[in-house]
């Protein structure tokens, strides 16, 4: 995750591979989620591309934002 403000890394998750030989799923999910949770009530705006992202997550970040 990149603060586009000052140009530098504020985050970010080294994959290592599969978890006991099995995928994960809703990995891109579980990943945004990591990352925006440092960044709750902070009032920052937050964009993925489409790889991370899917309607469910949507609707769980806007139900987040709006506690």
């Amino acid at each position: 995750m990149a603060w586009v403000e000052h140009h530098y890394t504020y985050n970010f998750q080294v994959y290592t591979g599969k978890i006991f030989g099995h995928p994960e799923k809703r990995q891109g999910q579980r990943v945004v989620k990591d990352f925006v949770s440092l960044l709750y009530g902070s009032g920052r705006r937050i964009t993925v591309d489409s790889f991370f992202t899917d309607l469910e997550l949507t609707e769980e970040l806007l139900r987040i934002n709006s506690r």
